[in-house]
């Protein structure tokens, strides 16, 4: 009964050693994962400063140049660079049956 006793202890043994390395092994998982994750919180800060940045130059420093700029020349500019609509879309598009009498003739 004694050797009994001590081999199940022994196996029992095994079994903690196993899962305590199990858990060393899903812990060191998880600490990559944080620093992955702070790695990325780092650099989304870094980007929203940025954007902030630029925020800032826009309506600090560009918005009052805007003011100064002549309005209805920008309305030009813009009138004439307007694109013109693709050929198709001016007129209506021939159906399959006018198709087929058009490659018929």
């Amino acid at each position: 009964m004694c050797v009994c006793v001590w081999s199940s202890l022994v196996e029992e043994v095994y079994e903690i050693t196993e899962t305590v390395e199990q858990l060393r092994a899903k812990l060191r998982d998880m600490e990559n994962a944080l620093q992955q994750l702070l790695r990325t919180k780092m650099s989304l800060e870094h980007d929203l400063t940025v954007k902030n940045n630029s925020i800032y130059i826009d309506r600090e420093v560009c918005l009052g140049k805007r003011k100064i700029f002549p309005r209805p020349y920008r309305q030009e500019q813009q009138h004439l660079h307007r694109p013109r609509g693709l050929p198709w879309q001016e007129k209506e598009l021939p159906t399959l049956s006018q198709r087929r009498l058009l490659t018929a003739s």
